[in-house]
């Protein structure tokens, strides 16, 4: 909110809060992408069952019902594991077959045990094996899921994607939602390099549209873009709008007159000091239960006061 990022902020709160769109946060290293995934999930509603599923513990939200499971490294020798959906003699395992020591607990093990718990979304802290395949037929099948994975761009994302060891195949390519590009760009518009203050973006947003059959193409559109030149985001039409009418009968007008007003909420929040993670969820939790009540309550406080 405070490096100018509202316009985003309001677009992607549109297709995670309560409209059950699947989204990647993808970029390189240390550009935000967990940052941003956490931040997502403050707007899911605490009546929504949340499974993530991680190498390293970096998902952190305040949901009273979540469940975290972290990978395990196990114990022994590294040996092939028996399963017939390889059909290699060497016994490896998972789609295209992985080495495993005695009890090691691997993304995709995880993954498919969090598909049997019947959660309303999956969140994966870092795309990067076989586990893609299974997240992206969840995806297909009506299962949200968010996650991150490390691409600069839609083209290096299709290139990773769809060569091993994640092998997804294009179809089920076209069940995403969209993609939220972050980057470290410069913000300040001073001409010196040496004094420019380095920052955080989500420079893009791409919306997946659907797949060409013909061409093997699939079709997006940028719906949010950052130009450096004026900090600002260039907005443009928007196809998961669309979408959100006609799946769940919400006008398009209201649609954004509603992503305006929270957006107005967090800009009040930031105001206020408001800006643990735990006190602004339960600022958003509190406006899901009582969209007027809170809205007016927290734009009424003086600029000295705080939520206690």
């Amino acid at each position: 909110m405070r490096l100018g990022e509202c316009g985003a902020a309001r677009f992607l709160l549109a297709a995670t809060s309560q409209y059950n769109k699947s989204i990647l946060v993808s970029g390189s290293t240390a550009a935000g992408k967990t940052t941003l995934l956490n931040a997502l999930c403050m707007f899911l509603k605490n009546s929504a069952k949340v499974v993530s599923i991680e190498d390293t513990p970096e998902i952190n939200i305040y949901h009273s019902n979540w469940i975290q499971a972290v990978t395990r490294v196990g114990f022994g020798r590294v040996a092939g594991v028996g399963s017939a959906s390889s059909g290699l003699e060497s016994g490896l395992s998972g789609f295209f077959g992985i080495l495993k020591r005695p009890g090691d607990i691997v993304l995709y093990d995880l993954l498919v045990a969090a598909l049997r718990q019947r959660p309303d979304y999956i969140l994966v802290g870092e795309v990067r094996g076989e586990e893609a395949y299974t997240m992206f037929q969840a995806i297909s099948i009506g299962h949200p899921s968010l996650g991150t994975i490390h691409s600069g761009s839609l083209l290096e994302l299709l290139a990773r994607v769809e060569s091993r060891p994640m092998s997804v195949p294009r179809p089920l390519l076209a069940s995403l939602d969209c993609v939220a590009f972050t980057a470290i760009v410069s913000s300040d518009s001073e001409s010196d390099s040496e004094s420019r203050r380095k920052v955080r973006k989500a420079r893009e947003v791409v919306e997946i549209l659907d797949l060409n059959l013909k061409t093997n193409e699939l079709r997006t559109n940028v719906v949010f873009s950052w130009d450096s030149q004026t900090d600002r985001f260039i907005f443009k039409k928007s196809f998961l709008f669309d979408s959100i009418e006609r799946d769940f009968g919400v006008k398009t007008g209201l649609l954004r007159e509603e992503m305006q007003r929270r957006a107005a909420l967090l800009d009040r929040l930031c105001r206020l000091g408001i800006t643990d993670y735990k006190e602004v969820t339960r600022a958003i939790q509190s406006y899901y239960l009582r969209p007027d009540e809170t809205y007016e309550k927290f734009l009424k406080k003086s600029d000295e006061a705080r939520v206690v």
